[in-house]
Order: C-alpha cells, then structure tokens, then sequence
C-alpha cells in the first residue's frame, strides 16, 4: 500500500490549548502528532507516504522532510485553495495504481494494518472503512451494515432522524481501491459526509473492518487531552491487534436486560438497573466487552433476523444514552432441536466466543464469562475461562448443566465493580 496523510486541517478548536498551528503537528507527547503517525505506517511496513497539505504547508514540511528520519519516501501535494477532504483526495487522481491507506491527520491511533489488509484482500471492496463502537455517537456518522459486513447505510450526525442505531462510526482511517480517487464526485468536498453516502446510494461495495484498536481524532481538547491520558497510561499501545486482548463476554437476557422470555420486538427491552453503568466501567478498563447470546426464536420462526437487529439498535442505543457501548454482539440463530446438527455456536458450544477470538486476537484464558444460567457457565468452562454467575435473570436456577462458576454477585453492577476494584 502507499498511505496518504490528509494534513491540511486548520486545528481551530485546539487553539485554547496549542496555540495556532496545524492539526497534525500538534505536539502529542512532545512529538508532533503526524510524527507519531509516521512512525507507525514505518512499523508497519508502508514505506511510500503522500502528505495533502494546505494550511502550515512549509512547517508540516520542515518537519517531516522527505521522511528520512523514519526511513520513509515522502511527498507532498499542496492545495493552493480548501478543497475539502474529497477535493484534496481529488489532486491524487491519475498518480496511484494500488491500494491507498487513507488517515485523517487529526487521528492517534496505534494500529496493526496488515490485518486490516488481509480483510481488504479478502474481499476485494471498493473501500474498506475501519470501525468501532463511539462514546461520542451522537455527534458521529453512524453506519448500517448487512450481514456480510458491507455497509448499506452512512447515517449522518447532521440532521439524523431521532431513531434506534447501531453504535458503529468510522474512524477516519480506511483503505480504498485505486478506482476509488478516480472516481471521486466533482460535487463533493467532505469524503465522510458527502463521498462516502453518495457512493453507498450507487452501489459501491463498502466493506467496514471492525477493530478495538486504538484510533482517536484528537480534534477538541478534551479528546486530545483523553488521547494524552490513554498514551502516557500505556493503553494505546496495549490495544494494538500485535498484542493479545483480553474481553469480558456477557450474556444478553437476565444480565444486561430484563430476561422476559422470548424478546420479539424492541420495546420489550430494558436494561437492568446498574447494567450500563458496569459496561462503562469496563469501556475505561482496556478489556473489550462483548455480548454472545443465543437467539432461538429465529429458528423456531418466532422472529426474524430483521427485528433482531432491531432489538439489538435498541440495545446499542439505550446502552449509549448512558455512554456505555458493545465492542461486538454475536448471536445464535438456531433453536434447541432445530437446525443444530452443524451448529458450533450455540451455548454451551463455543463458536461464538472463537469468531471472537480470531477477530480481536483475545486470549481466552484471560477472559471472563458473564451470565445468569449454567448454560453459560459452562461455555466458560469450555472455553477454560473464568466465569461468573450474577442472581438476576435465571440466577442460575435453569439447572441444565453441573457445574459451578468461578464467583458469583448479585447483578452485574457488583460483578465488574468487584473485578477491577480488585484488580486496582
């Protein structure tokens, strides 16, 4: 891949805290932010870089010169007027034959791009966006996506209908085919909100490339100030896909929500008081936390898969109201009985929890699972995880299997309040 740095941002709304210079040299750990960003597509491999310069053209330049300092090949295209992040993409047309990895130059992010790009490979889409969870969705583009993982819907921050979404943004960082620059809409001059939506409407296959890793813009002060944290916190660096994670799996019904039966339409669901609250803790811990539930009402025709992902846009946006987000909610669809003789998903099978493990490299055995019935005990046990069985839902009264968890609480407030108070 060759990257392409978009520096031309004028870095306004940090004035109050770094004075008046470009946005991708604010100083970020005394280096210059773009420095930092180098210094990874190095560690990374991508040896050919392209800064789209604009605004402090000459001093993004003094300081990144030909990009010796970082063993890298760098060049510069400088718009003469704004142009837009779709117009200064624009300038490159005719000038790459392969792949572009896209960053915005107002992003830290410490990331692992060849898996990215394996995906991308993969598939072969017109573009590959990277995604995860927000804990600012409300003042972000939220994405629809099917069931393969292509986006049908760019839902929009400005003017979004008042609705259930999923919690799933872009983040700035994306790998696009060299079609994608040329055929860049002359219309156009945001890529996020005016390139990306209009090429979706005509067809064009966007993939998303969801990662936990860390990518933050650090556009305002108090996310630049939270970025600084998170680095000097060594938590960046741990959140890298190089190294191995660790996640808190929980159950769906009678651990975050109300267990009410069969849950077929979204207003049937609630959270369980303190629920969110303890997802949150574990969004500011490092550890990934993801939902696995079995769903088997899908099976038994009791509800369609359309509905479920209703359900679970409700969840995602109840659980964000209160600044709590999933990293990843993976389900399944086959009923007791019913269409299971190859199914490895469902609990107390552990082929939810190995899709996760090989989408967000985890090591199982420092992971925790969370639920209210035996059946998810002895998933955890399957896996040779920890486990933990909360008192709300079933409480364990299901008695399908014996066994025996690790701990016990009575919801799963005090389950993750104990853990990392512990832990501390």
């Amino acid at each position: 891949m060759i990257a392409v740095i978009l520096a031309g941002g004028l870095g306004l709304r940090l004035k109050s805290v770094v004075g008046d210079m470009p946005k991708c040299l604010v100083p970020f750990n005394n280096i210059p932010l773009i420095g930092h960003q180098l210094d990874n597509l190095r560690v990374n491999g991508v040896n050919n870089v392209i800064i789209l310069t604009g605004y402090g053209h000459d001093q993004i330049r003094d300081f990144c010169g030909n990009g010796d300092k970082w063993s890298l090949n760098i060049k510069y295209v400088c718009e003469s007027v704004p142009l837009g992040t779709a117009g200064a993409l624009r300038q490159l047309r005719g000038r790459v034959s392969e792949d572009v990895l896209l960053v915005s130059g107002d992003i830290f992010f410490d990331f692992c791009f060849s898996r990215m790009h394996q995906a991308h490979n993969a598939m072969r889409p017109f573009a590959t966006v990277a995604v995860h969870p927000s804990d600012h969705p409300y003042d972000a583009n939220l994405l629809e996506i099917d069931e393969n993982d292509f986006v049908t819907g760019w839902h929009l921050r400005k003017n979004r209908p008042d609705a259930d979404y999923f919690n799933l943004t872009n983040l700035s960082l994306q790998i696009l085919s060299p079609n994608f620059i040329e055929e860049i809409f002359e219309s156009c001059f945001d890529l996020w909100d005016d390139m990306f939506p209009q090429m979706i409407k005509s067809g064009k296959k966007i993939l998303i490339y969801r990662t936990s890793e860390y990518i933050r813009d650090i556009g305002t002060p108090e996310r630049y100030c939270a970025a600084l944290r998170d680095y000097e916190l060594g938590l960046t660096r741990k959140r890298n896909f190089n190294n191995t994670q660790k996640a808190i799996f929980i159950d769906r019904d009678g651990v975050i929500n109300h267990h009410q039966g069969y849950i077929n339409d979204p207003n049937q669901l609630e959270l369980i008081r303190g629920s969110a609250e303890a997802i949150k803790i574990i969004n500011d811990s490092g550890y990934l936390v993801i939902c696995i539930t079995n769903q088997p009402q899908i099976a038994k025709g009791m509800c369609d898969l359309t509905t479920l992902a209703r359900i679970h846009k409700k969840l995602e946006t109840l659980l964000a109201k209160e600044g709590a987000y999933l990293d990843c909610i993976y389900f399944c669809p086959h009923g007791y009985g019913i269409d299971t003789e190859t199914c490895n998903c469902r609990k107390p099978s552990v082929g939810m929890l190995l899709k996760a493990r090989n989408r967000f490299n985890l090591n199982l055995s420092d992971c925790y699972m969370i639920g209210d019935a035996t059946r998810d005990i002895q998933t955890g046990i399957n896996a040779k995880m920890k486990t933990i069985l909360v008192k709300t839902g079933l409480a364990g009264t299901d008695n399908l299997y014996d066994c025996l968890p690790d701990l016990s609480f009575n919801d799963l407030y005090q389950a993750i309040a104990t853990i990392f108070s512990t832990c501390k």
